[in-house]
């Protein structure tokens, strides 16, 4: 059996109170740190390739740290998104991630409006930090459009993204139904540089989301660690969805090959609640790998063509502007 990413939420404990997310109103519950780097040991062997670390605030558990160190040594691929304050608890451990995202809100008032106090300064002096010290593992910035988002919320964010130099990942908030005026902007803005947003998940919420009788979940190509257990198919759903406890004798080979676990995925996208959703999660990840044609991942994975294009629209703004 194979499980090609692996999402663990460390922690809900978060310090950010995002609209989006209902996890930081939720009582705390975090992984077992040990049981947490005995699982990372066993995922070589199921041909994972990605361990997401989220949460709450990935810098607020206390596990970040080894369970990055014990990915590093099973030769693991690594994504971390934090923000604000916390994020600094990482910082000498930001060469152990290998795609570390800082997740953003619009201008600054706006995001300190709907993060918290202070935590765009945070955000500004921990990119500042990182991209002094290392050089070799920028980070790239999340931007989560809402439709209460302006012209200026986008403005806000390229200029800090070309402060520092680094990507824009464009995603949508969940439950969000796009209205035009939004999808203007979105059009607008990823033709600038440093700008990625994924034409095709755009597609696919306007199409509907997801149709549990030909669904495109892929929930079967991940597990979710959680509570100490696996929840599936879903993050969204686990209070309705049933779960395994783990602990130090778990084997999840055992597990995955599980009549339980094997009925799971043949319900994968099929619940009731399945119909319609156009929720933004790690479970999108599967599709870039079964379901291509229909859909693809809004976690943009960094490719060699990127850059180029960067620098190709750098080069023609630095012209236009010369010639006005």
């Amino acid at each position: 059996m194979k499980c090609r990413f692996i999402s663990i939420v460390g922690t809900t404990e978060c310090d950010a109170h995002c609209s989006f997310c209902n996890r930081w109103h939720e009582p705390i519950v975090s992984m077992d740190v040990d049981l947490t780097c005995n699982l990372i040991d066993q995922l070589p062997g199921l041909k994972t390739k990605i361990i997401d670390i989220t949460g709450g605030q990935p810098g607020l558990w206390e596990g970040t740290i080894p369970v990055l160190r014990r990915c590093k040594e099973n030769l693991l691929r690594t994504t971390v998104t934090v923000s604000g304050p916390s994020a600094f608890n990482l910082l000498e451990s930001v060469a152990l991630i290998r795609y570390l995202r800082v997740s953003v809100h619009g201008t600054p008032d706006n995001h300190d409006r709907f993060q918290g106090a202070g935590f765009w300064d945070a955000n500004r002096e921990f990119l500042k930090a990182v991209v002094n010290h290392y050089r070799n593992h920028l980070p790239e910035l999340i931007f989560t459009v809402r439709n209460e988002h302006t012209k200026d919320d986008f403005e806000a964010v390229d200029q800090l993204a070309r402060q520092f130099g680094i990507r824009i990942i464009g995603n949508l908030e969940w439950g969000l139904v796009p209205q035009r005026r939004i999808l203007n902007l979105i059009h607008g803005f990823r033709i600038r540089p440093y700008w990625v947003f994924s034409l095709a998940k755009i597609r696919y919420w306007l199409s509907g989301g997801n149709n549990s009788s030909d669904p495109t979940c892929a929930a079967n190509q991940m597990l979710t660690l959680y509570d100490n257990s696996i929840v599936q198919p879903c993050m969204e759903h686990r209070d309705l969805l049933p779960s395994i406890s783990l602990d130090h004798s778990s084997r999840l080979e055992d597990i995955i090959s599980s009549r339980k676990q094997q009925s799971w995925y043949t319900k994968t996208g099929r619940w009731d609640f399945c119909q319609d959703c156009i929720i933004s999660c790690p479970n999108s990840l599967g599709l870039v790998i079964n379901c291509w044609r229909r859909y693809a991942s809004w976690l943009h994975m960094p490719t060699l063509l990127q850059g180029p294009r960067d620098r190709l629209l750098l080069t023609v703004e630095k012209i236009t502007t010369k010639r006005t």
